[in-house]
């Protein structure tokens, strides 16, 4: 299996032999780490080297040591949330309680009452206002 980012240079490497039915997890260290995207090709052979099989899964690698514009990930500390805080929702975006009356409505929320969830609840737009 090999790790290529987006300009196909590899970055890791892995060869291992495995019988039938067989599973080992895998650690690969990239030689270099830049946002954006990769790909991880595995590649399945017989024992005289003939390919059988090859997938390749896509994957975004995100730049950590930017600084966050948003004060929760979505629902962590729901019961806090006013007028004016930030959210990072599960769509990836940036949503802002809106301001009273409708901030109230900003921590409501439950596993079951979802109506209110930025982004995918079915009134999320009476209590978020979408910044990204």
């Amino acid at each position: 299996m090999s790790v290529y980012n987006h300009g196909q240079e590899t970055l890791a490497g892995s060869e291992l032999a495995l019988n039938d039915g067989d599973s080992k997890n895998v650690v690969l260290a990239l030689s270099k780490s830049e946002p954006g995207h990769h790909m991880l090709v595995t590649r399945v052979r017989d024992e005289k080297g003939n390919l059988l099989d090859q997938t390749t899964q896509d994957f975004m690698l995100v730049d950590q040591t930017a600084p966050t514009d948003y004060d929760f990930v979505f629902p962590t500390g729901v019961e806090n949330y006013t007028e004016g805080t930030k959210v990072l929702a599960s769509d990836g975006a940036i949503y802002q309680c809106k301001p009273f009356p409708h901030s109230g409505y900003c921590k409501q929320w439950s596993p079951t009452a979802t109506q209110f969830e930025p982004g995918t609840g079915s009134h999320w737009d009476s209590a978020w206002n979408k910044l990204n």
